[in-house]
């Protein structure tokens, strides 16, 4: 498998989320509207994980971090170990500070960040030119991390719309308190239903964005899954190989964030 279709497995693979507005109350950031996104892949983020970035235009940017997703996995390993939300608050030049908050599943911790990102072009002879994006994340007391991640237009371009997501799913939830085994359905309009044995329910919407694999999404939680009852938002990527679905949820104040990995059952 080339370069490129192995980073499609992988950036693609997110799901983001939003929020529904039939759920009532919030509505979407002001980066939602349709416009503009480049998507990143990176590796050696912690270790041997990759990342991949979602840069919005209009001031958000979503991270995600995991294990190699571009093959598919038993459904009950855990791909993805935490993923992170980021506004923007300042702009110079080529550099873009935001303040982050993440969501680490496996440390089981909240953490506020500092994230820079400066925006360049390889000109390297020895390889074809390149966008990326290189990174500076940063926390009160502990070390900077330091990542380089490549931009893939291939990414940004392909497209499905909500009807080729028709099926029904397996796969699992994650939050800082818990994990668990999930199974969802979603129909040709976009709407969905996931739920865990314990109880839990997610009913959302997502609708595609003029680019990319990428939607909005729109979910309500109900009073059994690991994040407070409530309304959600986030968007969400698919993988073109896999067809395996991220989503990446929060809570209106950012404070909770719920993962959720689907694959096809057939």
């Amino acid at each position: 498998m080339n370069h490129c279709m192995k980073t499609l497995g992988r950036i693609a693979a997110l799901a983001t989320l939003a929020f529904l507005a039939s759920c009532g109350g919030g509505g979407r950031d002001p980066a939602q509207d349709d416009g503009p996104v480049r998507l990143f892949d990176a590796y050696a983020f912690r270790g041997d994980r990759f990342l991949g970035l979602v840069v919005f235009e209009g001031g958000l940017m979503h991270g995600f971090y995991g294990q190699d997703i571009s093959s598919p996995l038993p459904l009950g390993e855990y791909a993805y170990a935490g993923f992170f939300i980021g506004t923007e608050t300042s702009e110079t030049g080529s550099v873009r500070t935001y303040t982050v908050r993440e969501f680490d599943f496996e440390g089981k911790t909240e953490r506020r960040e500092e994230l820079s990102l400066t925006f360049g072009t390889s000109t390297s002879p020895a390889v074809a030119p390149f966008d990326y994006a290189f990174g500076r994340l940063r926390r009160t007391g502990e070390p900077t991390e330091i990542f380089s991640a490549r931009r893939e237009p291939l990414a940004e371009k392909a497209r499905t719309d909500s009807t080729g997501l028709a099926a029904a799913y397996s796969g699992y939830i994650r939050s800082v308190a818990s994990s668990a085994s999930a199974t969802a359905t979603m129909d040709a309009a976009g709407t969905f239903v996931a739920e865990t044995p314990e109880g839990c329910t997610i009913n959302g919407k997502m609708a595609p964005r003029a680019v990319g694999n990428l939607f909005d999404v729109d979910a309500m939680m109900n009073d059994r899954c690991p994040s407070p009852a409530g309304p959600f938002t986030g968007h969400a990527l698919r993988a073109p190989s896999t067809k395996r679905l991220l989503l990446m949820l929060t809570s209106g104040d950012k404070e909770n964030g719920t993962l959720l990995s689907l694959l096809p059952s057939d």
